[in-house]
């Protein structure tokens, strides 16, 4: 929807935890804690264009 929220985060953990390709934050075509912690930063200090 173009916002950063609670939403966003719950809707990252079910896709992290169910190791689905959407949860691959970085890109780098590996599901692992980098792309939960790339995930977190954006989420807590996003940058423009990380929603």
């Amino acid at each position: 929807d173009g916002f950063l929220n609670s939403q966003d985060f719950f809707d990252f953990l079910v896709a992290f935890f169910g190791n689905l390709p959407t949860s691959d934050f970085n890109g780098d075509g590996l599901l692992n804690s980098q792309d939960f912690f790339d995930f977190l930063a954006c989420f807590f200090a996003p940058p423009a264009g990380c929603s």
